[in-house]
């Protein structure tokens, strides 16, 4: 919680709302300490987003991963692209 609250910037929180690891609860606590936080609930998502862990290449995402993905591309905005070109 210390190091959210130490951020100093803008940071994205996604979990799963079927994480058996961390609790839903935790999203929330790491969000009030950085209130200026994006938060996502991916419903269905568990702890890796339903992805195989590890992921290969050729696996293709879940429906939960994907929504992750599309998530933390809308929270980079615009540039983000650039990292994959």
């Amino acid at each position: 919680m210390r190091a959210a609250a130490k951020l100093g910037r803008r940071a994205a929180h996604a979990h799963g709302d079927d994480d058996a690891t961390v609790s839903i609860h935790d999203l929330s606590r790491y969000a009030a300490a950085n209130p200026p936080a994006a938060t996502e609930i991916i419903p269905g998502g568990n702890h890796v987003f339903n992805a195989p862990n590890p992921l290969s290449t050729e696996a293709e995402l879940s429906p939960q991963a994907a929504a992750l993905f599309d998530f933390v591309i809308e929270q980079a905005g615009p540039s983000f692209g650039v990292l994959w070109s």
